[in-house]
């Protein structure tokens, strides 16, 4: 189950962590909630920890059985981390094991719109993308644009929502950020 080696390859390294944080929507729908959960829980150890390089499976184990009060819902929780700590994970393909979930997500998603007669044309060119990108890297490129002086204007008029501020990449800088930099005006002058 690949959602069980995300999660063995989150709590083996922070650097690995970090990739998983940033490019798997483990909340968004089609993500195991009980996964979701788990790896919720070890995002949490690292932000608690800030000098943590890996994950104290024994220690994560005790926060979660603390946070569950439901007994039931806390030996799955503790359960599918042992399973985890058992799970024999490459650190070095993690962005492999990422770029298969992308697309694995992406043809499911595509798959649920065909077959509800709807319109296609985006999570196809998204499929498209993510199953001729052949490492992490290039499908993240893929979904970029470059700028340059002429355009950042126009960019900023389509892009920044003034209410939020600039969305910034990776992720995690984002959302440390509380969803966007707004003082951004100061610093294009």
């Amino acid at each position: 189950m690949l959602e069980l080696q995300l999660i063995a390859a989150a709590c083996a390294s922070r650097t690995t962590a970090a990739l998983v944080f940033n490019h798997v929507e483990h909340k968004a729908k089609g993500f195991n909630r009980e996964y979701s959960i788990v790896l919720r829980a070890v995002e949490v150890y690292y932000m608690r920890d800030p000098d943590a390089t890996h994950v104290d499976y024994a220690l994560l184990a005790e926060q979660i059985g603390e946070m569950t009060p439901n007994p039931k819902h806390r030996d799955r929780f503790i359960s599918i981390l042992k399973d985890a700590s058992e799970c024999d994970v490459s650190v070095n393909n993690v962005g492999a094991m990422i770029l298969a979930y992308k697309r694995g997500r992406a043809g499911d998603m595509l798959a649920a719109a065909l077959a509800n007669r709807e319109d296609v044309t985006d999570l196809l060119e998204e499929y498209n993308r993510l199953s001729n990108a052949t490492s992490l890297e290039d499908a993240v490129l893929a979904d970029t644009k470059p700028i340059s002086h002429e355009n950042i204007e126009q960019l900023i008029a389509d892009y920044v929502n003034r209410e939020n501020g600039l969305r910034l990449y990776p992720k995690a800088l984002d959302k440390r950020l509380d969803f966007g930099y707004r003082d951004w005006e100061t610093y294009l002058s």
